[in-house]
């Protein structure tokens, strides 16, 4: 029994290290991921005002 009680703090320091570990790696990831979606809306806005340019400037020459 003494044993066991000794042993339970240990267990549990063990667990949250494993389960603080896991939570580190998923922010790391996250962060990761968060930067692509970030470059990827960029690209995404600056291809839409080209092209909304484009047809802009092609719309005003035929009207022209």
């Amino acid at each position: 029994m003494d044993d066991k009680n000794e042993r339970a703090p240990q267990e549990y320091e063990f667990i949250m290290d494993g389960i603080t570990t896991r939570m580190q790696v998923a922010l790391e990831k996250m962060a990761d991921s968060n930067k692509l979606m970030h470059s990827a809306v960029k690209w995404v806005c600056a291809v839409s005002i080209v092209i909304v340019g484009v047809l802009g400037a092609i719309i005003m020459f035929k009207a022209g």
